[in-house]
């Protein structure tokens, strides 16, 4: 179970999770999605695969649950980080409150 509410009770043992670093979260993001499939390949990455993924980073705000999410999305069904980024913007509010 994932919540941002503080208050779990008894039903669970509360993990705060830090934001990733902007390097470790491009890496975990890149190999997540399968972009990558080891961190060999990490280095030989498009140069503007590698950008939107860094803004992709940024605008999830480093938070690992949103960007293993982000990844899943993106490794099965084949959209771009670009285009993941677009479809976050138009519907962040709708997602916010469910």
């Amino acid at each position: 179970m994932t919540t941002r509410s503080q208050t779990v009770g008894a039903i669970a043992a509360q993990v705060e999770l830090a934001e990733m670093e902007p390097a470790k979260g491009l890496k975990f993001l890149i190999l997540r999605s399968r972009i990558a499939q080891d961190e060999i390949e990490l280095d030989i990455i498009a140069s503007d695969i590698r950008k939107e993924a860094q803004e992709l980073v940024a605008l999830l705000g480093g938070h690992p649950l949103a960007l293993d999410q982000a990844g899943a999305y993106v490794e099965e069904t084949g959209v771009s980080f670009a285009e993941y980024m677009r479809l976050f913007r138009e519907h962040r509010n709708i997602l916010r409150y469910r």
